[in-house]
């Protein structure tokens, strides 16, 4: 990120305008080897990077295609179960294997994926630019018909948190933290981190 010159600088306890500064800088810079070099990724262009991968992955989900939502996943992917108190909490699971049996049995419920999105509510990228923290809200709908053959609605909305790394071939999910799960009935909320809701 470049930082914004004041109107005057200083050198050699001199007072000298802005406009002799910004030369004088340039020549700086072309003077060190690797000064011009390409600067790390701005926030938003990675964001819009992650979103893009983010906005795959859900289009793959609803279409049932296990592979293609699997891409954003490095090799050796770590996820972690971090929901408090809840059965299987603390549960780790390494490499791509584990990360997917996860997608295979939400691929097995009865009830048909029609829609999902990630809102991205946070995001810290490394200095270098070659890492992001990101904070994201994902939404799966899921349809289907009760034993009476009447049309339902259930919306699961996760809270991940997920460590990306840039790699040679794009971005890449390195860590994937489960940090809360709920579920909602025909728009009622249902389940709360797994468990049941008491009216």
């Amino acid at each position: 990120m470049m930082v914004g010159l004041s109107r005057t600088g200083v050198l050699g306890g001199r007072l000298v305008s802005a406009a002799l500064v910004v030369p004088i800088a340039l020549l700086v810079m072309l003077s060190v080897p690797g000064a011009l070099s390409a600067a790390p990724a701005s926030t938003e262009g990675v964001k819009t990077a992650i979103q893009a991968a983010y906005d795959d992955q859900d289009v793959a989900l609803v279409a049932r295609d296990l592979d293609r939502v699997m891409v954003p996943y490095a090799e050796d992917a770590i996820f972690i179960n971090d929901i408090p108190g809840a059965k299987g909490q603390g549960l780790e699971h390494q490499g791509l294997a584990g990360a997917r049996q996860g997608w295979v049995d939400l691929f097995n419920l009865p009830n048909k994926a029609t829609a999902a999105s990630h809102e991205i509510k946070e995001i810290t990228v490394s200095k270098t630019g070659g890492g992001a923290t990101i904070l994201t809200l994902h939404h799966i709908t899921l349809s289907g018909t009760t034993k009476a053959g009447r049309p339902f609605e259930t919306r699961i909305d996760e809270i991940l948190r997920h460590f990306w790394a840039k790699t040679g071939d794009g971005w890449r999910i390195k860590q994937e933290r489960l940090l809360s799960v709920d579920t909602f009935r025909n728009g009622k909320l249902v389940r709360h981190n797994r468990r049941p809701v008491t009216p």
